[in-house]
């Protein structure tokens, strides 16, 4: 799959922008302050304990026959929500480019979120405060509905090894990239969570959805916590910030979330039971992006582009190794802990699945009704197919 995802988006740029739904930016004042340090990132961003390190020797030669005494210096600004070290993937994806186009285009971080937070990060693209970003589409539902949802519906069975989908469905259906491009955002890269499962302090085994009759469980996804309602259990929104202090207090009994949250969090000093939803898979899985204000990558040369998008294979892999540690080193954390780690069964899944189904399709007409949505009903169908085709 030699240069599968550069390709892709290659192919990409030439879409035109199809109508979908989409939102204005704010101004948000910028910094000059090249080496800041803050708070640590949001859900899924922190690297794990004993993480797979960027590939080293993966650098391509300098791109083409191009002259880059012809080409004007460029800086681009980089607003991370991570530490440096958990970034490590992004610094590596940068550190290449430096290198291939011999020193003219350079970066310079923000790290912690000291430059723009999480949830501002759109804006702040929109407007040139900052030119590259960590995007999480589960934090801008309303800006990018169906790159948010299209591999994060529950049971969609995706896996650590059927990430590559996401560019499969953005080559087959421009509704998506219309998406990106319709909020001002040009996609560089990607990767994809750990799975999210269920983490509970329970005296009970938890094994069946009416198990969860009682408790509080933390959940951040509409159409699952309306489900978690249907069987008595009492949904508890939080903070990212307020994860472990809402279960050590009491105020939940559990959390669904994947193992990298639980395990840099601390929360499995608070737990008793890992309630695993099938072999290498989870509940659903969320799709992390890596995106460049759309009028900055439209501004950079040709040759510039081109070689972001050669190294955009090797930058999926490396983040996706990362991502891929969380589940296997909360296992392990789990063992130590002498925790119920407990894997469902393929029928053991298929209740929670067959349970949770009416909720599903609410949420997939909830999307498909929204302007420029219309077809994503026959996206998540498409999607599924590519899903099992990755196995």
């Amino acid at each position: 799959m030699k240069k599968k995802i550069a390709l892709l988006l290659a192919s990409v740029m030439v879409m035109g922008a199809l109508a979908a739904c989409g939102g204005e930016g704010k101004d948000t004042p910028a910094s000059n302050d090249k080496n800041q340090t803050g708070d640590q990132a949001p859900a899924g961003d922190e690297a794990p304990e004993g993480e797979e390190k960027p590939a080293e020797g993966q650098t391509q030669a300098p791109a083409g026959d191009v002259n880059w005494d012809d080409i004007e210096p460029i800086e681009l600004i980089v607003s991370s929500t991570k530490t440096e070290a958990a970034d490590a993937a992004l610094v590596a994806f940068t550190d290449r480019i430096t290198e291939r186009t011999q020193g003219k285009v350079t970066f310079s971080f923000f790290w912690g979120g000291s430059l723009v937070k999480a949830n501002e990060v759109v804006d702040a693209l929109q407007v040139g405060t900052c030119d590259l970003a960590q995007v999480n589409y589960s934090n801008f539902e309303n800006l990018f509905p169906m790159n948010c949802n299209v591999l994060a519906v529950p049971f969609m069975g995706m896996t650590t090894g059927t990430t590559e989908v996401y560019e499969q469905l953005l080559a087959a259906h421009p509704e998506l990239q219309a998406e990106l491009d319709n909020n001002g955002v040009h996609l560089c890269g990607y990767s994809m969570t750990a799975p999210y499962n269920l983490y509970m302090d329970s005296d009970a085994e938890i094994r069946k959805p009416e198990d969860l009759s009682g408790k509080k469980v933390i959940c951040l996804q509409m159409n699952v916590m309306e489900f978690l309602t249907s069987v008595s259990c009492a949904p508890v929104q939080a903070a990212f910030s307020d994860f472990f202090t809402s279960i050590q207090g009491g105020v939940a009994d559990g959390i669904i979330t994947h193992g990298g949250v639980v395990n840099m969090q601390g929360i499995t000093d608070e737990i008793s039971q890992e309630i695993i939803f099938g072999e290498n898979s989870g509940l659903y899985m969320e799709t992390v992006a890596y995106c460049m204000g759309k009028d900055k990558w439209d501004s950079l040369p040709a040759e510039v582009q081109q070689v972001f998008m050669e190294e955009a294979e090797q930058f999926h892999l490396d983040d996706q190794a990362v991502q891929n540690g969380h589940d296997a080193i909360q296992r392990k954390a789990a063992e130590d802990a002498g925790h119920d780690y407990y894997v469902l069964t393929e029928e053991e899944v298929k209740v929670w699945k067959d349970a949770m189904a009416p909720f599903i399709q609410d949420k997939l007409d909830e999307i498909g009704a929204l302007p420029g949505c219309e077809k994503f009903q026959e996206i998540y169908e498409d999607a599924l197919s590519m899903i099992e085709a990755a196995k």
